[in-house]
């Protein structure tokens, strides 16, 4: 009669330690369910968005960064990176900052600070080291894409002139233009280091039309 009762003792301790555990575990899991059940029909008795298409998310981005204001966009402060020029076809991919010091020009491209930024009228200046980044400037051919990505939107220029000036040139650009002039500019030639030559490579790039 003994053994019998440790026997049933034996037994009851596993099954009660399951349903601890069934009323630990299981119960929560289900509450749980019920309110991720509870919030799907709420998103769909409001109105929950459609499922759409990775291409379609990247078409709807696109479109949402070409559109913008002018009138809104700050100009960068000094010394700030602000986007990236890229030219698929020469292999250029550089960040773009505002200001054109020594210090900047060890980063990336530098643009001339006259408050001139893409998207609006007059002349964008913007130059590299021949050695270094803008070194992939000599590979830019007339008709090719010159691509400057901000944090206000994507512009899209086309090569149109290259030119070797003299550094005394005072005709490399006219700041009084009232188009949008893209001007891309290196020491050269692009074997030469920095303070070497006395010689500019320009490449002039109009906006490309919509």
């Amino acid at each position: 009669m003994r053994k019998l009762k440790v026997i049933i003792q034996y037994m009851l301790f596993p099954i009660s330690f399951l349903t601890i555990t069934a009323i630990i575990v299981i119960f929560p899991m289900k509450s749980m369910v019920t309110v991720i059940e509870a919030k799907v029909t709420q998103l769909i008795a409001n109105g929950a968005p459609d499922v759409i298409s990775s291409s379609q998310l990247i078409e709807e981005w696109s479109m949402q960064k070409s559109i913008f204001e002018l009138g809104e966009i700050k100009i960068p402060a000094y010394g700030e990176r602000y986007g990236n020029i890229v030219s698929q076809h020469a292999n250029l991919d550089v960040d773009l900052y505002y200001g054109d010091d020594d210090k900047i020009l060890t980063l990336g491209a530098g643009q001339y600070d006259n408050e001139v930024i893409p998207g609006k009228k007059g002349i964008i200046l913007i130059g590299g080291h021949n050695i270094t980044y803008f070194e992939p400037l000599q590979n830019i051919k007339i008709g090719d894409e010159v691509i400057i990505t901000t944090n206000y939107g994507s512009f899209s220029y086309c090569a149109y002139e290259t030119k070797i000036v003299n550094i005394a040139e005072e005709s490399m650009y006219d700041y009084s233009s009232d188009e949008e002039i893209l001007i891309l500019y290196t020491c050269y030639p692009f074997e030469h280091i920095k303070n070497e030559s006395n010689e500019r490579y320009i490449i002039y790039c109009s906006r490309n039309k919509k």
